[in-house]
């Protein structure tokens, strides 16, 4: 197992830049969530009170449709857009707000008939700050416990509970510093391999990637420690120490390898001194023991980014804040 004990950034063994093709007019939404699903392309997002939440696009990038408005009714969701899952053209919201998930066959998008949706109610423990169904018929947990009150439990537990209902744990965290692990953990950013047997977990501040077995039960199969979080507390939560660099922003998981949305070189000091600063312009690869392979530069802020048919599409943003579906190729590792 690939454990790092002290902090050391990540050196990737080729660099590549990407001439991104714009696709689509300005996204006249806030976009979350990008998928492949066959030959569409799912984003997911918001758009104002009870306007809809997933936009489906063609891969030339025109919009074909959009559905799924924000609400409580029947067909709606609160804010499963911000965790959105597909597998065999099945999407699936999870919202954590409403402890639901909500499921319905793209295909079914395109009907005349009244679009086909199963909600399905969650029974989720205190404090759990993330929740995700895999294909098989499994469900990821990821509780994260006060760093202030609670101290005789873990600060974080991550459980997988199996299609019979017994659930299998795991309680350590990469931080030693409980107020670090806590809001590494919060809001955390995790992917699951396309058959389910493996996930990657990125802290939300500084850059630790951790990988997971889940073939039989959750086991830690690797730590990889970039970036120190650098956080000091104020009465509003936290706040970024001037130093502090910016890591990653959102996983995705691919048979191939694991996908991160990366900076690595922007600190909040340069941030706070130039608003209009692109972060996150880069799209960096790992392998499943968490070490870094490829670097993809790029002009824009890479918002999210998805694989299909061997481009990556992502949603990007310029520095006026517009943003776009754009396309462009990649090389093979």
């Amino acid at each position: 197992m690939g454990i790092e004990e002290e902090y050391k950034a990540p050196r990737f063994k080729e660099e590549k830049h990407l001439d991104f093709e714009i696709l689509s007019d300005e996204l006249m939404y806030s976009p979350h969530t990008i998928l492949g699903c066959g030959d569409k392309i799912v984003i997911s997002g918001y758009s104002n009170s009870g306007g809809p939440t997933c936009y489906v696009y063609d891969e030339e990038g025109e919009l074909l449709e959009a559905g799924i408005r924000q609400g409580r009714g029947p067909a709606e969701t609160m804010a499963g857009y911000m965790n959105v899952t597909e597998d065999n053209g099945i999407i699936t919201y999870h919202d954590i707000m409403l402890q639901q998930s909500l499921s319905f066959n793209l295909s079914d998008f395109f009907s005349d008939d009244v679009l086909s949706v199963e909600k399905k109610q969650l029974d989720l423990p205190g404090w759990c700050s993330f929740f995700l169904e895999i294909p098989d018929g499994r469900e990821l947990r990821i509780i994260s416990r006060s760093y202030l009150n609670d101290l005789e439990l873990p600060q974080r537990t991550i459980e997988l509970m199996d299609r019979e209902g017994d659930v299998f744990s795991y309680d350590s965290s990469p931080f030693e510093d409980r107020m670090e692990s806590y809001y590494a953990s919060s809001q955390p950013f995790v992917a699951v391999s396309p058959d389910g047997s493996k996930m990657v977990m990125g802290s939300s501040v500084g850059m630790v990637l951790e990988v997971f077995s889940l073939k039989d039960r959750i086991e830690l199969t690797s730590v990889r420690k970039f970036m120190e979080p650098k956080i000091t507390p104020n009465e509003y939560g936290y706040e970024r120490r001037p130093d502090s660099v910016y890591g990653m922003e959102y996983l995705k998981a691919y048979e191939d390898g694991i996908y991160a949305l990366y900076d690595g070189e922007t600190t909040y000091s340069q941030m706070s001194g130039d608003r209009n600063r692109l972060l996150f312009r880069n799209i960096a690869t790992f392998d499943w023991t968490g070490a870094p392979q490829m670097l993809y530069k790029t002009d824009y802020r890479v918002r999210n980014m998805c694989l299909l048919d061997g481009s990556i599409y992502a949603v990007l943003q310029d520095r006026e804040g517009k943003c776009y579906l754009g396309k462009a190729g990649r090389v093979t590792k």
